[in-house]
């Protein structure tokens, strides 16, 4: 048992014993009330707890770690959970890049990020007494696929020339050439695959106050597809020009 840091609590007629690590609490007595949690540091390690006559009075979130609960009587005040799920994937705050020059195509988006493992339950009682108790060790969702970027526009048509004539009948002008395609839209990414589930373990004589769920999490949606660029404008027309020329005198 670790003994780097050791905190001795004693709350009314009951009295426990604290001892927290790196990566351990453990909190250990006869009789007592389940502390409320620290937040800022017991989110991030594996809590044991040993008692004879254990009474938990809030819920126990621990994403992603492992609990252990030994104690011949548990006594609940209401229904209650303690939940090892992992994390859902985290999203991407952006879509992939955008065609960057005249008809370049859009970036396909990424796979989505993954759901993390659960932690790990064990519960080992004589009788739990009050309301239900339910034990979580599901997986984390997958993230959504990133969403694919977008076709940039096709280039410009080139301008037609200029064409005159210089006979009585207006020139007609090179008609200007079409415009380019624009770039194709950018593949939205998979979703990310959902983490496993943990594993939970129960050891009651009576277990209908107990429910459990442990089960992978769910695959993301895919990212959505980026928009294909639009044809690029055709080019100017070219002007016909009509050209008069002076007839020289004679003498």
């Amino acid at each position: 048992m670790p003994t780097s840091e050791v905190k001795l609590n004693l709350i009314k007629e009951s009295d426990f014993l604290i001892e927290e690590s790196e990566n351990e609490i453990y909190i250990t007595g006869t009789k007592f009330v389940m502390p409320r949690f620290e937040q800022s540091t017991w989110t991030t390690k594996n809590l044991y707890i040993k008692a004879y006559d254990l009474t938990l009075i809030e819920d126990i979130i621990l994403p992603e770690k492992k609990v252990v609960i030994n104690t011949r009587y548990l006594r609940l005040n209401k229904s209650l959970q303690v939940s090892v799920s992992g994390k859902d994937g985290d999203p991407y705050p952006v879509a992939a890049n955008n065609g960057r020059h005249a008809g370049a195509h859009g970036a396909n988006g990424k796979k989505g990020n993954p759901g993390s493992k659960a932690g790990d339950i064990k519960l080992i009682a004589q009788e739990i007494m009050g309301e239900k108790l339910t034990l979580l060790a599901n997986g984390g969702n997958g993230g959504k696929g990133q969403d694919g970027g977008n076709g940039a526009i096709g280039v410009t048509g080139r301008d037609g020339k200029d064409r005159s004539r210089s006979r009585r009948d207006e020139g007609r002008g090179i008609r200007g050439g079409q415009g380019g395609q624009g770039g194709t839209a950018g593949k939205g990414g998979d979703g990310g695959n959902g983490g496993h589930g943990g594993k939970i373990e129960v050891y009651l004589e009576n277990t209908e106050n107990v429910i459990t769920q442990a089960e992978p999490g769910m695959g993301g949606v895919s990212g959505k597809n980026g928009k294909p660029g639009p044809g690029g404008p055709g080019g100017r027309g070219g002007r016909g020009v009509y050209c008069e020329h002076e007839r020289p005198e004679r003498n």
